[in-house]
């Protein structure tokens, strides 16, 4: 009896040593499947290292160390689907972040066309090299100063340039006065004189312009104004006087209207007769050649007369004038009263004319040159000094 206990015990004993021996065989393989997993973590993080905004990008998620070998697979599985929506989230980023710089590489193009920029993403090295040349420069503080500047004087200039049209204007009217009073020493026909009225015209380019420039000078000179409203108001400005930089012949043509002041004014010469009547001259249409011809040399000998002087009525000391082909479409009548006003005004003429008008020269010149072609050598000429009398004869020989 005492033996069958004994090989009973011995027996329980060996079963229990037995499932003590499969309890450690199964924690081996279990610490071998973890050492397994550690081994095949620690060569991914060897292999990729990750940088502290990859460390701060995984921090975030929730990762949790497994209990249990059997959740090392969900877990593993859960990180990857987190890590996978990190990957989406950052993806999207980068896609609206990348819209954001394409948008303002555009912009920028369209304040700077030479600009080494185009739409993709490549150029962000060449737009980051503007930024940091604009920022190095303090684009800030000179536009700030310029807004100031531009706010104190652009007033001013548009100023300047209102009282600078009103005063062409004036010199005008001041050139003119000597001319008229030139031409009153001098009879025009029968005792009559004549008289320059420069009028204002009709120039709706012209009030249009004044009105913007009078806009923009509203205010009180050398008012502080918000950098933002000076901005504004030169685009305004800016889009207002665009016509100034159009580079046309319909932009060439509106300038000369605005700016010139000889475009301001109609020119009239006015006739007095004796008798206190007057006659208005617009112009030489509708007037024979003959009458052409004496009224542009009695206003522009007036006109030469105060130029050639010295800024005052008094007649030129040395004031000779070329008259070329000179009175050719005007009789005897008119050509006489036009050479008697020219030396009136104190000029010494040299006309140059065809021969079959030496008659109309007869009482107003004292010496003549003719000149001919030369028959020994073709291609020269010949001048003969000759007096208006000789000159006169052989003239009337001819016919």
């Amino acid at each position: 009896a005492t033996a069958d206990r004994e090989d009973e015990a011995r027996l329980a004993a060996a079963r229990r040593g037995a499932g003590i021996q499969r309890v450690i065989d199964q924690l081996d393989a279990e610490h071998a499947a973890l050492a397994d997993i550690e081994d095949e973590v620690s060569d991914h993080l060897d292999a990729t290292a990750l940088d502290d905004a990859e460390r701060a990008l995984l921090g975030s998620l929730p990762f949790a160390a497994p209990r249990e070998a059997a959740d090392v697979r969900r877990r593993y599985t859960d990180a990857e689907r987190l890590v996978r929506d990190q990957i989406d989230v950052h993806d999207r980023t980068v896609e609206q972040s990348e819209s954001l710089l394409l948008s303002a590489f555009e912009r920028y193009r369209e304040l700077d066309p030479s600009a080494e920029l185009d739409a993709s993403i490549d150029s962000l090295p060449a737009a980051l090299a503007i930024q940091r040349s604009l920022v190095e420069d303090d684009l800030p503080r000179a536009k700030s100063d310029w807004l100031a500047k531009a706010g104190a004087s652009m007033g001013d200039s548009l100023r300047a340039l209102l009282t600078q049209i009103e005063e062409d204007g004036r010199a005008i009217r001041r050139g003119v006065r000597p001319i008229s009073a030139a031409l009153h020493g001098i009879e025009f026909r029968e005792g009559s004189t004549l008289d320059i009225d420069p009028r204002p015209t009709t120039n709706s380019d012209l009030a249009e312009f004044k009105r913007t420039l009078r806009k923009h000078t509203a205010g009180e000179p050398g008012e502080n104004r918000d950098p933002a409203r000076v901005e504004r108001d030169f685009l305004s400005l800016r889009a207002d006087l665009g016509r100034l930089e159009e580079r046309s012949r319909i932009g060439e043509a509106w300038r000369r209207r605005v700016l010139d002041a000889r475009e301001h004014f109609q020119f009239r010469a006015i006739e007095t007769r004796r008798d206190g009547a007057q006659i208005v001259h617009e112009g030489v249409a509708g007037k024979s050649g003959g009458e052409g011809q004496e009224l542009i040399a009695f206003v522009l000998g007036a006109a030469l007369r105060y130029r050639l002087g010295d800024g005052t009525d008094r007649v030129p000391v040395y004031a000779p004038i070329v008259l070329d082909e000179g009175f050719v479409k005007a009789d005897n009548e008119y050509t006489g009263r036009a050479l008697s006003a020219l030396r009136g005004l104190g000029f010494q003429l040299i006309v140059g004319a065809p021969r079959d008008k030496v008659n109309a020269f007869e009482q107003h010149v004292e010496s003549v040159a003719y000149v001919t072609g030369d028959p020994a050598r073709p291609g020269r000429s010949r001048i003969y000094a000759l007096s208006i009398r000789e000159a006169v004869e052989l003239e009337r020989d001819a016919g």
